[in-house]
């Protein structure tokens, strides 16, 4: 990797006053104006990527002044408020007139559905009809084409030729971005552009770091997890005075895990006399507009997010960035860098987490491709059984930034050659030693084995690994000193088997070979398989589970008549009032009670009825609940007419002297006392 070195000034192209906007454009620029111009005619969907800070927008605007001329209609869609603002102004520096620009913006006056060009921002999009009649689909930040929003935008316009712009094809996950665009066009590589002058190459200070355990959500580090991960830092304690050490009051956008570490860091910027504030989604676009004309105009210094400023927004000004978020996405941690890229005075990027270690440097040649995937982070990680992966993100264990481009810088030990990147931290961490790949392992290399110290074949793996670390001889397998002979058989005097000479020697019992490896076992048991016994009731044959009880524990053996077994049935018994088959659960009550009385499922729930007692007035049946009483509490039992029930009244006897109805009193105890009913008017008589 070549050291970095100051930024170039921007080069100047001298052209006509009134030349066109493409001839206006930078040498790569045409190239890649021509390049698309002729795919996005070819095929459907186009992906142009070029680095942050190159000019896609640019290039952009030329293509769709283009298409503007010959009759096209064309509509651009943006995410954020800021670029959408810069892609207007984008467009007015093209020659493109205002008349021909409308808004699909909240609130936002200039709003012409007429307009050849619709200017949208994707969540107003989404929640409007969209417009007719478009042929030119044009998609800022296009690494996010395959999200639900986007998509539903793209599949709006089957028919309309499709132009994405990035600067990081990749998704978090890795995945290409083939299943959305069919060719992509990359331009100039960014060596080259920073070897031109079109953008700078930053200077770099970052962690010397050692690992700490962090989870993970979904295929990135949790806000939360990533915002404790900073608590625990040390270089973020001493991030002020590394701000002034290697900045010196330039301009920066710091970008934090949470809102409120994000407000927090503020303070204490703000705290050490360097103005700072914050800018988040939520706020009002006033507030947002004012803190950037701020920081245009000097009046801070540093600026603090979450991820609002992190794509697409451009202020040639910005000369310092604050990495304060860990993440595993590679195209958030390019973008967040490339804020600070632009040509000019040198700019600085503090690395407070230590994305160096895990990500290449942003200006090295990533292989972008729609088609296969793009190398994950290099860091380690454990997995768990269940299938999920424990990341081990950097953590920096010295406390202070050192130039991103000596870190590493480490010679093995035993040959001079550059030591791998995790043997020179831990040789920095804990004072080990540092070795390259062939002498001190990696993720494909492996140890070539030491030489026999008796025959010269190749010693066994852990030999090997003792004689280098303790200095004493390898062996081989055969030739090991600590390698027991094999015992003789007892009976045969052949070797003994390994297992039986390994337990013989601490029991000092005999050893035996494989052949005779069971002569000193005591007698063979009784086998518990067999003929099945006879039943100790009827003497036929048992059931096999029986007859299996049987030989192990002793127990009488019997056939599935008598006991029953798996798929035996018990003898049927007959309901007492039908005659049917009874229930199990009737039959299994009788026979634990030892009785025969059992039902069927149309009278499981009939109990057997006694014969009813005979009425002490009439003579007839009594009520069954009258009978029942009578039985248990020893009453008299008494038919519906003379006792009653639900909606029966017993007639009154007629009064002795006026032939009128008696008392219902003196009319019940008439007949048992054997005295004269009488009515109420002649009771007293």
């Amino acid at each position: 990797m070549k050291n970095m070195r100051r930024a170039k000034p921007a080069p100047v192209i001298e052209t006509d006053a009134n030349a066109s906007p493409i001839d206006r454009l930078r040498p790569y620029q045409k190239r890649d104006y021509r390049d698309v111009l002729a795919r996005c005619e070819r095929v459907r969907s186009v992906l142009y990527v070029a680095f942050m800070g190159s000019g896609k927008t640019v290039v952009a605007a030329a293509l769709i002044r283009t298409w503007l001329a010959r009759g096209e209609r064309v509509l651009i869609v943006v995410h954020t408020r800021e670029i959408l603002r810069q892609t207007h102004d984008k467009l007015r520096a093209a020659g493109i007139d205002e008349n021909q620009i409308g808004w699909i913006w909240r609130k936002h006056p200039k709003t012409n559905a007429s307009a050849p060009i619709q200017l949208a921002s994707l969540d107003t999009l989404v929640r409007r009809e969209f417009p007719e009649g478009i042929t030119r689909l044009v998609i800022d930040e296009a690494h996010h084409a395959p999200a639900k929003k986007w998509r539903s935008v793209i599949d709006a316009y089957p028919n309309a030729r499709v132009l994405g712009l990035t600067g990081t094809p990749v998704r978090l996950d890795g995945r290409p971005l083939g299943d959305v665009f069919d060719e992509m066009v990359e331009s100039e590589p960014t060596e080259n552009l920073i070897d031109q002058g079109w953008i700078s190459r930053p200077f770099y200070w970052t962690p010397d770091w050692g690992v700490d355990l962090l989870r993970q959500s979904g295929r990135d580090f949790t806000d939360v997890d990533a915002a404790e991960m900073m608590t625990r830092s040390v270089v973020l304690k001493s991030m002020v005075a590394e701000y002034l050490k290697h900045a010196a009051h330039l301009p920066a956008l710091g970008f934090a895990a949470t809102r409120d570490k994000a407000v927090e860091y503020s303070a204490l910027f703000s705290a050490s006399g360097i103005p700072s504030d914050t800018i988040f989604g939520s706020d009002t676009d006033l507030k947002r507009q004012g803190s950037l004309a701020r920081l245009r105009a000097g009046k801070l210094r540093v600026l603090w997010t979450c991820g609002v400023l992190s794509e697409g927004w451009d202020y040639q000004g910005l000369r310092c960035v604050l990495l304060a978020r860990p993440t595993l996405s590679l195209s958030r941690c390019l973008q967040q860098v490339a804020r600070c890229m632009r040509p000019g005075v040198p700019s600085v990027v503090l690395d407070l987490w230590g994305a160096w270690a895990v990500f290449d440097p942003p200006w090295v040649d990533f292989g972008w491709s729609l088609q296969t995937k793009t190398p994950r982070a290099r860091h380690a990680g454990t997995r768990r059984p269940d299938g999920s992966v424990i990341w081990q993100p950097p953590l920096e264990i010295d406390g202070q930034l050192v130039r991103a481009d000596s870190i590493g810088v480490m010679s093995c030990v035993t040959c001079g050659a550059p030591a791998t990147r995790s043997s020179a931290f831990n040789a920095r961490a804990r004072g080990t030693k540092p070795y390259c790949a062939k002498h001190a392992g990696g993720p494909i290399a492996k140890k070539e084995p030491l030489p026999c110290a008796v025959c010269g074949r190749p010693s066994a793996r852990g030999s090997s690994a003792s004689a280098r670390v303790l200095g004493r001889k390898a062996y081989c397998a055969e030739h090991s000193p600590h390698k027991k002979t094999l015992l003789l058989c007892a009976i045969c005097g052949e070797p003994a088997a390994v297992g039986s000479s390994r337990s013989a020697r601490p029991r000092g019992s005999k050893a035996y070979c494989a052949k005779h490896a069971g002569a000193n076992r005591a007698a063979p048991k009784r086998t518990l398989t067999g003929e099945p016994l006879p039943c100790a009731v009827c003497g036929e044959p048992s059931t096999d589970s029986s007859s299996r009880s049987s030989r192990a524990s002793g127990t009488k053996p019997y056939c599935a008549e008598h006991k029953g077994g798996p798929s035996a049935k018990k003898p049927t018994v007959l309901c007492v009032v039908c005659g049917k088959p009874v229930t199990k659960y009737s039959a299994a009550i009788a026979r634990r009670k030892g009785s025969d009385d059992a039902y069927c499922s149309d009278h499981i729930a009939r109990k057997p009825i006694l014969p009813c007692l005979v009425c002490v007035v009439c003579g007839e049946a009594a009520t069954h609940k009258s009978s029942s009483r009578a039985r248990s509490k020893g009453t008299r039992p008494y038919c519906v007419e003379h006792l009653g029930g639900p909606t029966v009244k017993r007639p009154r006897l007629p009064c002795a002297m006026c032939g009128k109805p008696a008392m219902s009193t003196s009319s019940l105890y008439a007949p048992f006392t054997g005295e004269k009913p009488y009515c109420s008017a002649h009771a007293s008589s």
